[in-house]
């Protein structure tokens, strides 16, 4: 397990229709730096649009999860979580392509904080966050959730809309 250290200059963004979910992950996260909560979709995409985050945590299966999804990757939040009580598989590759870095099934809210250590460590490594979304999705589904060109596909245009947004690229006019 992680030490709370690596979480108090983190900014995070949670949003889940659920307030028993956000009370968990309020108990899990709150050693943060900041940590903004809502169920509330225009309060969402205006902390969004206001506010620096080094992450998002967001409920996939909301009316407007993949609009959120979408604002996030627009304003270049670095690491965006899904987490879901299911979520079904068509779901999860459309926000792969839309450049979510991590899934985690709401169950497991007690593995978040071991989650977002293992992304940042990974992100300092070099390695890209897919990686390890890749390995969780394909431990939960038994080895079955892509197949080898379905996932070379969606890798791509997960990094593309990632890439699209991303002021390190943009600013140099590329």
């Amino acid at each position: 397990m992680t030490n709370n250290s690596f979480l108090t200059d983190k900014r995070i963004l949670v949003v889940d229709d659920e307030w028993d979910v956000l009370e968990s992950i309020y108990d899990h996260l709150s050693s943060a730096r900041s940590l903004d909560i809502t169920s509330d979709r225009d309060n969402a995409l205006d902390c969004i649009a206001n506010n620096p985050y080094d992450f998002a945590i967001l409920d996939i299966m909301s009316d407007h999860g993949i609009e959120l999804l979408e604002e996030c990757v627009k304003k270049d939040i670095p690491a965006i979580i899904l987490i879901s009580a299911t979520a079904p598989r068509e779901l999860l590759m459309t926000a792969v392509k839309k450049g979510a870095v991590s899934y985690l099934a709401k169950k497991h809210t007690d593995e978040l904080k071991t989650l977002i250590y293992q992304l940042f460590e990974s992100q300092e490594q070099g390695d890209p966050a897919w990686k390890l979304m890749f390995k969780k999705l394909q431990e939960i589904t038994n080895g079955d959730f892509w197949t080898g060109s379905e996932k070379k596909w969606d890798i791509s245009k997960g990094i593309q809309q990632r890439l699209l947004h991303s002021k390190d690229i943009v600013d140099k006019g590329i």
